[in-house]
């Protein structure tokens, strides 16, 4: 059974106790031009 993309961000990303990189998760209404803009001008 393949897995939706929010099941396989939560398992990848850590948000809290799951997922094993850091980092946030924006989907559908959350994920805009202008948040995409302001995460990729971030310094990691």
């Amino acid at each position: 059974m393949p897995l939706t993309v929010k099941a396989e961000m939560s398992s990848t990303i850590r948000t809290g106790a799951t997922g094993v990189l850091p980092g946030e998760v924006h989907l559908d209404e959350a994920f805009t031009a202008q948040r995409l803009k302001d995460v990729s001008q971030r310094r990691f």
